[in-house]
């Protein structure tokens, strides 16, 4: 099914197993109550697209455009959204659930202005991603990394962080305001520039800080 147009269709209650939908039109979709599995859906035009409830299992969207799309689910294991566009995509509500070797991954995305509330995240990787203006208030992020990223104005407001790799990232004035943090906090060469750490918990048991750039009295540790 690579290259087809699919714009403007309806899939309800579908199980969708090792299919390809690769560059294909799929603009004003809406995929409800399904499941995607070991499916091919790279390199898709998938603007202004509603997927509710729905399981994203094992399934690549690398290179294709989900903005302004609304997205919510449980996303597991190796699916990936490396080097697509999520700018204002809305992710709310929604679970994200990997294992070592084997995880959602957000590679290079440009997530500009993407809506994570209240979302719980397991294992993911977001390296190298644009989360510009990105919201994951009141999220619980585990084994989350964000390396070589951009957060500014990046909110986690009220969110529960365990062990987050944010090495060489960029946080101008993200705020992490009553933000729970534990486990491990690697941050070697990011920079702090206006962060907020207003009422953060400490609970952080390693810390690695080295070449950080930071004002002393903007961090919780």
């Amino acid at each position: 099914m690579k290259n087809s147009d699919f714009s403007e269709s309806l899939f309800e209650e579908c199980e969708v197993e090792r299919s390809t939908f690769s560059f294909s039109n799929l603009t004003r979709v809406k995929f409800v109550k399904g499941y995607l599995y070991k499916s091919e859906i790279q390199s898709c035009q998938i603007q202004n697209s509603i997927l509710l409830d729905i399981v994203i299992n094992d399934t690549n969207f690398i290179r294709s455009d989900l903005t302004d799309s609304i997205v919510r689910g449980k996303i597991m294991e190796m699916s990936h959204f490396g080097r697509s566009i999520l700018v204002r995509a809305d992710f709310s509500n929604s679970s994200f659930e990997g294992r070592l070797w084997s995880e959602p991954n957000f590679l290079e995305a440009n997530a500009r202005n993407a809506k994570f509330i209240e979302c719980n995240f397991n294992f993911v990787d977001m390296s190298h991603a644009n989360l510009e203006d990105a919201n994951f208030t009141d999220s619980y992020l585990k084994l989350v990394e964000i390396s070589t990223g951009n957060m500014k104005n990046t909110n986690f407001t009220r969110s529960t962080i365990v062990d987050f790799n944010i090495c060489d990232t960029i946080l101008d004035r993200t705020n992490f305001t009553d933000v729970a943090f534990a486990g491990f906090f690697i941050a070697s060469e990011a920079q702090f520039n206006d962060t907020v750490f207003l009422r953060a918990k400490n609970n952080i048991s390693e810390i690695e800080l080295r070449d950080t750039i930071y004002e002393e009295s903007n961090l919780p540790f």
